[in-house]
């Protein structure tokens, strides 16, 4: 049955618009949706911030823990080069058995040695000194040219020779130093060092 709407314009309700409704009701969901959103969002703000809070706590706890470890690891570190630089003293130690005998091989005839002692110098290195006479004094130099092949000093040098009369004879009595050499590869690993090395390497096998 159809109806006829009989009242001034005026006096008309308002006709719906179903393209507003629909507008209107987008506008309602997408601000919903938006506030959800932006909830949802702060919570897991309030999250992040406690768990950032929890972290900054467990780290303030576990503060002297870390200190403590790290010093721990400081003073091994420091053990271990002293433990290296005592490994590298024993292991490098000049064979002085074998240097005396060395030296003792290459004295020339007519040379005697009286006193040989060590010299230990501030800032530099260390010296042997050698005290001995002659009746030749043209050995003496070929004595200091054998001394300058061995491997043990860096320098040979010859400070004083003085001629002296003993039982009318003349003798010439002299001093020899012997600044000591960076040790050798050959020698840096004695016998007993090498056995200790190679002992640890298979026991480490």
């Amino acid at each position: 049955m159809q109806s006829i709407n009989l009242l001034p314009e005026e006096l008309q309700p308002p006709r719906r618009d179903k393209k507003q409704q629909l507008v209107r009701v987008g506008v309602v969901l997408i601000v919903g949706l938006g506030l959800i959103t932006y909830g949802v969002f702060l919570g897991k703000l309030y999250h992040w911030r406690l768990e950032g809070e929890k972290i900054k706590a467990e780290l303030a706890a576990l503060a002297p823990v870390l200190s403590e470890i790290a010093s721990m690891e400081a003073e091994t570190a420091a053990n271990q080069t002293q433990l290296d630089n005592l490994r590298s003293i024993k292991n490098s130690r000049l064979p002085w058995s074998k240097v005396f005998v060395e030296v003792n091989q290459l004295i020339p005839p007519r040379v005697w040695l009286t006193t040989v002692t060590m010299e230990q110098r501030e800032n530099r290195k260390s010296a042997l000194i050698i005290y001995g006479e002659t009746v030749a004094f043209e050995n003496i130099g070929v004595f200091i040219l054998r001394l300058e092949r061995l491997p043990y000093f860096s320098t040979v040098s010859l400070v004083e020779a003085k001629d002296h009369e003993v039982n009318k004879q003349l003798v010439t009595r002299f001093q020899i130093n012997c600044a000591l050499a960076d040790l050798p590869a050959v020698l840096q690993n004695p016998p007993a060092a090498q056995k200790e090395q190679a002992a640890a390497k298979t026991s480490s096998r």
